[in-house]
């Protein structure tokens, strides 16, 4: 899932690990990215075919290992099938699904002088797309739109004019769908 590289590099660092992924007869069973001496780090709690949970265990966790291994595991997850869901004997009372035949790809493209360009992709026909930045990411409301546009195209890209001079940025995609 990380690669070789990236899986070197995590196995260099280390973290603490508190209210991590419990390894006890009581564990509903979850999938482990990032494994403690006694605690698993980073991972997933399965929900018995509807979706997973995912966990950082830490207060403070090394950003030098969740930085990186998070977009990691999300790239992951986007662009590879999900795993077949687990039947479970436990009946619900509501079931949904949800649908969408387009989801909004975003991907960093390489610049020189510490720039930022996004190439924004796979967008639902017909729908205004923002391109959005935040310089933190726990303030919901510190995301700025930065740029706009109408799909299709099929793809687009944007250069962040500021981001040589930001200590570090984040980037999302939101789609509206017309009027």
């Amino acid at each position: 899932m990380f690669g070789e590289a990236l899986s070197m590099q995590l196995q260099r660092l280390t973290s603490s690990v508190n209210r991590g992924l419990l390894r006890t007869s009581d564990d509903p069973g979850h999938v482990a990215l990032l494994a403690g001496a006694q605690q698993d780090f980073m991972g997933a709690y399965r929900l018995d075919g509807w979706g997973y949970l995912w966990r950082i265990g830490g207060f403070w966790p090394n950003p030098n290992a969740v930085l990186p291994a998070v977009p990691a595991a999300m790239t992951y997850l986007y662009t590879n099938p999900p795993l077949p869901a687990l039947v479970s004997p436990v009946k619900y009372l509501w079931h949904g699904k949800v649908t969408s035949a387009n989801r909004p790809l975003l991907q960093a493209v390489p610049v020189a002088n510490g720039g930022v360009s996004v190439q924004v992709s796979n967008c639902p026909p017909g729908a205004t797309n923002y391109l959005e930045r935040s310089l933190v990411l726990d303030n919901p409301s510190a995301w700025q739109t930065v740029f706009s546009f109408n799909s299709p195209p099929v793809q687009t890209n944007w250069t962040d004019p500021t981001a040589p001079n930001l200590p570090r940025a984040f980037y999302r995609v939101r789609s509206a769908s017309g009027p």
